[in-house]
């Protein structure tokens, strides 16, 4: 007769959960219980696996029964610390047949995905480079094209993921206006022609204008979907960005949104929490914001924002938020003020709420925290912020319907 608990470890999805929260030091002792177990915990331990682990391994246990059940084991092999692995990566076709079970090979920034269409083996290679500013123009961080594969083999698609890094060195005013009415397009047309170079990740300092970003995403030249960015990184937080980050909606998994010290913004807090359509980021995982709070007597009026009605589904959502409010110099908030603050506060909970997993929230709260320019670190002003994640964190959680009520 079954336990509910051997039921539970039957559950091969909810049995991997476990495994993985339990983390591979606490899984190790499984292998010693009982064949059961030792399967469990081989899937496990070696679900990630090093070839250059495998190979010390292989060498003690000389091909055995053992070592089988650890190749087949495989879901991801990394190469890393391989020096003597061929090129290009057509030919690390041999270690899927070694690792029968292997869906990924990895090795630094190259990826080779396999996966199945009516029986027959496909196979996508992708890489990672970073398309950097060199003075006025731009440049591979990297040139590795001789390791490529040739292109047009059977069963075998390529792409290559483009790091957008548009950092350089802070410019005089004059120079700075300049620099904002270069078009993109220009600077970037020779680099992203072919069609399975796509952009995913960008970094744009204050040098570069979100309006520019957003003209390069609508150029009629660009095919529509041909830039699909993961990652955002923006030290300027405006209307364009705005769109930019709507154009990317369906992508976007890392959002940092950093306003620069002592540098005023277009768009604060408020503007954020109105402009944005923030239920339809669904792919979001990580979220960093620092922004303004400027607050002025109507700042609240227009902010009675609903309840969430929908959130992030199961095994979605939120895994970092961190959240910074600069809030004007002056003297702590009265008893006036810290209304009207509550009620912002509870409206940007309640778009933060659409974000999240009820099931899994983000780690290590409050999330927010509320910094005053006047005293830092005074009792008074740090009592504030003490208030506001108290509010906000509630408020989370009662959007969720996690046991609070949201309300202060």
């Amino acid at each position: 007769m079954f336990s509910a608990a051997d039921k539970v470890w039957e559950l091969s999805d909810l049995r991997h959960n476990i495994l993985r929260f339990l983390g591979i030091k606490n899984v190790v002792p499984l292998l010693t219980v009982d064949q059961t177990f030792f399967q469990y915990a081989v899937e496990r331990i070696y679900e990630n696996y090093r070839y250059f682990n495998y190979k010390a391994t292989n060498r003690k246990f000389q091909d055995s029964r053992r070592m089988s059940i650890y190749r087949d084991a495989v879901r991801t092999l990394n190469l890393n610390d391989e020096y003597d692995i061929p090129q290009p990566p057509t030919e690390w076709l041999y270690l899927f047949t070694l690792f029968p079970n292997a869906r990924t090979i990895t090795r630094d920034r190259e990826h080779l995905h396999r996966f199945s269409i009516d029986g027959t083996p496909k196979y996508t290679y992708e890489r990672s480079q970073i398309l950097q500013l060199v003075e006025s123009r731009m440049e591979w961080d990297v040139d590795d094209s001789r390791n490529l594969p040739k292109e047009g083999i059977e069963g075998w698609t390529q792409r290559t993921l483009v790091h957008l890094y548009f950092f350089s060195q802070y410019l005089p005013n004059p120079m700075l206006e300049e620099k904002r009415k270069t078009d993109l397009y220009t600077l970037l047309r020779d680099h992203l022609t072919p069609s399975h170079v796509i952009p995913y990740r960008v970094s744009l300092d204050v040098g570069w204008g979100t309006r520019q970003l957003l003209d390069l995403i609508r150029h009629p030249k660009i095919l529509s979907g041909s830039v699909r960015l993961e990652e955002i990184f923006s030290w300027q937080i405006d209307q364009d960005l705005v769109d930019m980050l709507h154009s990317q909606v369906n992508t976007i998994r890392i959002m940092r949104l950093i306003r620069p010290v002592n540098d005023i913004q277009p768009y604060g807090l408020t503007d954020l929490m109105c402009k944005l359509r923030w239920g339809e980021f669904r792919n979001l995982r990580e979220l960093h914001i620092k922004c303004d709070r400027y607050i002025t007597p109507t700042s609240s009026a227009a902010l009675d924002i609903p309840q969430p009605v929908s959130h992030a589904a199961p095994g979605y959502g939120l895994i970092h938020l961190q959240i910074t409010i600069y809030y004007p110099d002056g003297p702590p908030l009265s008893s006036e003020q810290m209304v009207e603050e509550k009620k912002v506060i509870r409206g940007f909970a309640r778009c933060i709420a659409t974000l999240c997993d009820p099931q899994k929230l983000p780690w290590h709260p409050p999330w927010i925290e509320c910094r005053f320019k006047a005293r830092c670190g005074d009792d008074e002003y740090e009592r504030v912020n003490e208030i506001l994640q108290e509010v906000f964190v509630r408020e989370v959680r009662g959007c969720l319907s996690l046991g609070e009520d949201g309300q202060s």
